[in-house]
């Protein structure tokens, strides 16, 4: 059973990425700075360019590639006050991602000459990054080497973190995360998802009203998925 503490490492990751923007916010007009907008369902890889932060002033956002079949494999969601572009400051970018714009989003784009300035302050956002996208790693090895049903239960989890829609009695989700969505961070099949719901809706743990996902108890699902813990 591993044992992490992805939350509060996310919100110190978070926190720390607002303390820097206010920081930015005293000394430069960031009005002035350029920023990028783009609707629901744009594709804005091609934008992240090297040595460039890019924050994540309002909107959310989605990082995958597809494996040697073709098939989408997602990796994480970003929403308001994350950051692209860290990775890159080396002046490489590493790994390509497929960036997907789930709701429209706007970018403020902070260049190397500004950064500069505050290289002391971005060691540290770097060094909270790299453990949280390690823990982010971590979590997604563990959970492919899990069977089918709890790698789902896994995606539901990391899916009610980061968009969840706090309801009585439960979690809902927006429009977009349907089965097909699901199925993409947890590699299996639609199908695959579709018969898991049908379980979870039985034992209590989730419920599908008007085609929308409710997850009704977090606590069982996370009992129903033995290699997830949480401090």
């Amino acid at each position: 059973m591993i044992r992490h503490t992805l939350s509060s490492i996310e919100r110190k990751y978070v926190s720390n990425n607002k303390s820097f923007f206010k920081l930015l916010e005293k000394d430069f007009i960031i009005e002035d700075l350029k920023r990028l907008t783009f609707k629901k369902g744009s594709k804005i890889e091609s934008y992240i360019t090297e040595k460039k932060i890019f924050y994540i002033r309002k909107g959310v956002i989605m990082r995958s590639f597809n494996d040697y079949e073709g098939n989408k494999k997602s990796l994480d969601v970003l929403v308001k006050d994350e950051v692209l572009g860290l990775s890159t400051l080396s002046g490489e970018i590493p790994v390509v991602w497929e960036i997907e714009v789930l709701e429209d989003v706007e970018l403020v784009v902070i260049p190397s000459f500004i950064l500069e300035r505050y290289a002391k302050e971005l060691y540290y956002i770097f060094a909270v990054y790299s453990q949280y996208y390690l823990t982010v790693v971590y979590i997604s090895w563990q959970a492919m080497l899990s069977e089918g049903a709890e790698r789902i239960n896994y995606a539901l989890l990391f899916l009610v973190e980061k968009l969840g829609l706090d309801e009585y009695k439960g979690y809902t989700f927006p429009e977009y995360v349907n089965h097909n969505f699901i199925a993409s961070f947890s590699a299996v099949s639609r199908s695959y998802v579709t018969r898991h719901i049908a379980v979870l809706e039985k034992k209590g743990v989730v419920s599908v009203r008007d085609r929308k996902l409710y997850i009704l108890d977090v606590e069982k699902l996370k009992m129903l998925t033995p290699n997830y813990r949480t401090e």
